[in-house]
């Protein structure tokens, strides 16, 4: 598990287009880990302005 998601949410993200599409080798899908760090680099972070709701914003 390399980015410390389950297959669930990263089938999400890749519908949603934040993981870009897969390699393929024979057919098979393999995702290039420069790329997924890049897809990772470019998520929010939790100590951005703007992120994620406190219990005083509830």
């Amino acid at each position: 598990m390399y980015l410390g998601i389950g297959a669930g949410l990263f089938d999400e993200m890749r519908a949603l287009g934040q993981i870009g599409p897969a390699r393929l080798i024979k057919g098979r899908k393999l995702w290039d880990i420069r790329d997924l760090d890049m897809a990772f680099d470019a998520l929010p972070r939790e100590d951005a302005p703007g992120i994620g709701v406190s219990w005083s914003d509830a």
